[in-house]
């Protein structure tokens, strides 16, 4: 999020999809991909403005020799209209702005930067951010630093740690530094992370934090430098109060995202504008930040300023709206208010309205609507109406009709000038109303029948049905206008209205003419009796028979003719409400003869819920037919869609509400239908219960967790439910149960259980000694059983029964005893009780630190006497052990000198009874180099010759051979590979010191030493001097 103040507008323009710039990245030079991003910033002065060129000459030099084009908003393709012609006005804004000096001509440069760098920076992702919940254990590590940090008030402030922040105005935020490790670690664990976000491969870049910000913080909109920010994240760790975070996404939409702890805020750092607009109103609120680069990353920074179009430092001829603030930007009239955001929560819209954050979007939504006034025959748009650019223009109209209150009187008049509808239906009530004027004209009055449409397809009987039922809600002035043109408000008037004015016709063409035109739109089934005994009977005569023709068919296709009431034909006919009307016009003796008859031979249904219930109950029977009983789901439904479950639950409320009649009851009780249904539930279970019982030989069910049948039954929860109930539940029950040998109490049948468990462990081991570890149920049984004694809850009844079989109540007491007989053991074996402290013994008992153990005790006075007299009457050793093996190892060294005559011990001897004494004399010799051996040990080790220096004493002895060969042979001329008899190797021994010597490693008290032996120091001078011949 620290950016220099070379990318102050780095993300304005990468407002497009990824599919945007793809083409112009696939061309762009080879020196791109291959390069290593600059690590240089950039300083405040016109002199080093140019950090990748000697001056501005060599960065046109260089841009001629590139491919970008001499306008590059050119590089946007055309297919994105409304964002390259935001763009274009960008820029604009940024020729304009003045300079007055060089202050202003470097932020200039820095604005036109920013502008060609998000140009040709690639988009990775479609939106640019992305949120999401990391469960991640290093995620709570951060939270606890950040708890601990503020506990002990370690936070600094950021600007005494990296200086002042230009993109943070007001209360600057505090620092909890995180260590480089830790940095580390959070950056590898969330690499997968933001390669998924990215869809690219990462190269970890920073990670920094924790930054805390306090009351009044304000961080400006602004983007990341490209060269070490490309993929980033924002990980929230806790905060006080909410705190949106503003970010403008690659689609030009304006987001103010809010995070719960541990929710990450994924984004393209370097292109996507950001930041929090709205002074922090809480005390604290704190997050870490991470940032990743591509593996294959070009140098973007430098192409930005290659593409930097020629005439950057040109003023143009008008007023900008933008202003650079160092790395921050702000626009003239607040081009990120604070309302009517998109606002996020945990990934959910919850508000969709949204105000873009450049330019004057009403006065470009206003022309949108000016465009498209003519194609749309007004400005009444559709709320769904989106224009070829994707101005969203249904919904602007929508919230210009509710916003009107708050709209200037400027805007109200512009949108009056252009015929803008502010009532949504006005428009539609004006066309519907000259529609109806229209249909006045045609056939003399407005009585207009309910389904009647108008050749281009109005549906008018339907509108006039609905200003009756609307008749309150209409304004004045449509009520008004209703009754003027003789319109009829009560539907039942209207009808005789109707009846009269066919009476009146005198054409008998023309009144056939218009009825067949009223005829094709009425609803006939409803209105057919008022025309009966009149003229045109036979018009309405022949429409019975098309409908009784559809009945015929409607039972030709599905065996029967109980019609719904809701049943329309194929071609839109409401055959359902047609049959309907029979009945009722049956039940009131308005039905003919003649087609009473026709429907009984259709077997026409009378009573269509006596039928309907003959159905279901037909249903009912396959149900029992297929799956052998009538316990039917309440959510079941048959293949055809009836909804059976719910017709069974209503006949048994009926039934419970006397409003079932006796012979349907009779008819379910033949049938063997449960009315109860909790008792239907009760026998299922316990038929369950029985099968569980057949299978594992009892009916102790497993409550937790809850035993299941294969199924789907809960049957340990139904078992739990009868242990609870069994005051309530009927004597009958408890006795079926019982026959069963149910478990009423879980808790005395687990103790039966393990209590046989324990009498099968002291007939396999002798003993009831349990451990935890030897089955952990009955270890933790037996160890319950201690506990409940201790705290007096053992029953006296239980007692007993365990104090029968010698059960141990202390085992430590009996476990020491056990130990003690090992030791006992080991003495007989070893002849002493200096046990190592690692001894295992073949058992697997570690006695050495048990051992040990008693000694601590002693120490800290906790052992008991008596366990005291019974360790000394072995001779046990209660000082430091390390003290008694030192002894140990002198004897044997005592030994080692009475054998051998000397106390040079080689490092790998080893004696007989396998003790490495070679070893311990070396241990010896390092404590003295060291100081740490005891002066007393000194003078005993000194007292039997013990030899500190071993290669003083090889030397010596050496030098002692050496002079028994001058006593044999006369000289000290010892030949190389000479060897004495007892295996001494003199001859190399000799070389050695003369090499020593040449070396000036040789000490002089040495060298006098062998000068007093005539030491030949060289040989060739030596046999030429008494002329020896080589033999």
């Amino acid at each position: 999020m620290f950016t220099s103040t070379l990318s102050p507008l780095l993300i304005l323009l990468s407002l497009a999809h990824v599919q945007t710039f793809t083409p112009f990245i696939t061309s762009l030079p080879s020196r791109i991909l291959s390069s290593t991003s600059s690590t240089r910033s950039f300083s405040n002065s016109s002199t080093q403005l140019y950090q990748y060129f000697d001056n501005e000459s060599d960065r046109l030099r260089t841009r001629s020799e590139s491919i970008y084009p001499e306008n590059i908003i050119d590089l946007i393709p055309s297919s994105h209209k409304k964002y390259k012609k935001i763009i274009s006005n960008r820029l604009e804004n940024i020729r304009n702005l003045k300079v007055n000096n060089e202050f202003d001509y470097i932020n200039k440069y820095n604005a036109h930067l920013s502008l060609s760098t998000s140009i040709i920076l690639p988009n990775f992702t479609k939106k640019g951010w992305s949120l999401q919940r990391i469960d991640e254990p290093i995620i709570e590590q951060l939270r606890d630093f950040l708890t601990a940090g503020i506990a002990k008030n370690e936070t600094i402030l950021e600007s005494e740690l990296i200086g002042n922040n230009e993109i943070i105005k007001g209360s600057q935020p505090r620092f909890l530094p995180l260590s480089s490790d830790f940095k580390e670690r959070i950056l590898k664990t969330l690499l997968p992370y933001h390669e998924q976000f990215a869809n690219t491969s990462l190269l970890p870049s920073r990670a920094y934090g924790l930054r805390v910000y306090t009351p009044n913080s304000v961080l400006s909109m602004h983007t990341d430098k490209p060269e070490r920010n490309v993929i980033g994240s924002i990980i929230h760790l806790g905060g006080d109060e909410e705190w949106g975070l503003v970010v403008e996404d690659l689609s030009g939409e304006v987001h103010e995202v809010f995070m719960n702890p541990g929710d990450a805020f994924f984004y393209e750092s370097a292109k996507v504008y950001h930041g929090r607009i709205k002074p922090f109103n809480g005390s604290f609120y704190c997050g870490v930040f991470c940032h990743y680069v591509p593996e294959v990353w070009g140098e973007w920074d430098r192409e930005g300023h290659v593409a930097i179009e020629r005439s950057w430092a040109d003023e143009g001829g008008g007023e900008s709206e933008l202003k650079v603030d160092g790395s921050g930007v702000l626009e003239k009239g607040g081009g990120w208010g604070e309302e009517e955001w998109i606002v996020w929560s945990d990934g959910e819209i919850v508000k969709k309205d949204y105000k873009r954050a450049w330019g004057d979007a009403w006065e470009e939504k206003f022309n949108a609507l000016l465009s498209h006034k003519v194609e749309f025959g007004g400005c009444n748009f559709p709320q769904n109406v989106v224009t070829e650019d994707g101005v969203k223009l249904g919904a602007w109209v929508k919230k210009q009709r509710a916003n009107k209150e708050r709209l200037s009187a400027e805007r109200i008049e512009k949108l009056n000038n252009a015929g803008f509808v502010w009532r949504k239906y006005e428009s539609a009530w004006q066309a519907n109303f000259l529609k109806l004027l229209d249909y006045k004209k045609e056939f003399g009055d407005v009585l207009v029948p309910e389904r009647f449409v108008t050749d281009d397809g109005k549906r008018l009987g339907a509108w006039v049905t609905k200003q009756r039922f609307r008749r309150e809600r209409l304004s004045g002035e449509q009520r008004e206008k209703l009754e003027v043109s003789g319109f009829v408000w009560d539907a039942s008037a209207q009808a005789g209205e109707r009846l009269k004015g066919e009476e009146k016709k005198k054409n008998g063409g023309e009144r056939e003419e218009t009825l067949s035109r009223r005829v094709g739109s009425w609803d006939d089934g409803t209105h057919v009796h008022l025309f009966r005994g009149n003229r045109y009977n036979d018009r309405w005569l022949e429409l019975w028979e098309w409908k009784y023709i559809r009945l015929l068919e409607f039972k030709e296709e599905f065996g029967h003719v109980l019609v719904p009431t809701d049943y329309v034909t194929k071609d839109g006919r409401r055959l359902g409400k047609w049959a309907s009307d029979q009945r009722t016009m049956k039940k009131n003796d308005r039905l003919s003869v003649e087609r009473f008859e026709k429907l009984e031979g259709a077997h026409f249904v009378w009573d269509a819920q006596e039928a309907a219930w003959e159905d279901m109950f037909d249903k009912l029977l396959k149900h029992k037919e297929e799956f052998g009983d009538l316990f039917v789901p309440k959510d079941y439904v048959t293949k055809d869609g009836r909804r059976l479950g719910n017709w069974v639950g209503l006949q048994r409320k009926n039934k419970k509400n006397d409003v079932l009649s006796a012979e349907r009851v009779e008819k379910l009780n033949k049938i063997g239908l449960v009315w109860g249904v909790l008792e239907a539930a009760w026998e299922a279970n316990y038929l369950k219960l029985v099968e569980y019982t057949e299978e594992f030989g009892h009916a102790l069910v497993p409550r937790d967790p809850p035993y299941v049948t294969e199924d789907g039954a809960n049957l340990g929860g139904w078992v739990g439910v009868q242990r609870n109930n069994r005051d309530i539940i009927s004597a009958e029950r408890v006795e079926r149960l019982n026959i069963l040998n149910f478990v009423w109490d879980p808790h005395e049948a687990a103790w039966e259980e393990n209590w046989k468990k324990l009498l099968e462990y002291k007939e396999e081991f002798g003993d009831v000694l349990v451990t935890t570890n030897v089955g952990t149920t009955l270890g933790n049984w037996v160890c319950l059983q201690r506990q409940l004694k201790k705290n007096d809850r053992l029953s006296a009844q239980r007692f007993e029964r365990l104090e029968g079989v010698d059960f141990v109540w202390d085992p430590h007491e009996s476990s020491w005893e056990g130990y003690y007989e090992k030791l006992l053991r080991y003495i007989e074996e070893n002849g002493d009780a200096l046990v190592p402290i690692s001894y295992v013994t073949e058992d697997g008992v570690i006695l050495g630190t048990w051992v040990q153990q008693q000694r601590q005790w002693k120490k800290k006075e906790s052992i008991s006497a008596e366990r005291v007299k019974k360790l000394e009457a072995v001779d046990f050793v209660w000082g430091d052990l390390l003290d008694a093996q030192w002894e140990d190892y002198y004897e044997k060294l005592l030994r080692y000198i009475e054998e051998n005559g000397d106390a040079l011990v080689l490092r790998s001897f080893v004696t007989e009874d396998g003790f490495n004494l070679g070893n311990w004399v070396g241990s010896q010799r390092q404590c003295k180099t060291n100081g740490i051996i005891s002066a007393e040990r000194v003078e005993k080790l000194e007292e039997v010759d013990f030899v500190w220096n071993p290669l003083v004493a090889q030397w010596d002895s050496n030098y002692e051979a050496l002079l028994k060969y001058q006593e044999e042979f006369g000289n000290a001329l010892v030949m190389k590979g000479y060897v004495t008899a007892d295996g001494v190797k003199l001859g190399q021994w000799v070389s050695d010191q003369r090499q020593s010597k040449k070396d000036g490693r040789l000490s002089d008290e040495r060298f006098g030493k062998l000068e007093g032996v005539d030491f030949v120091w060289n040989v060739p001078e030596w046999k030429a001097e008494h002329k020896l011949i080589k033999k």
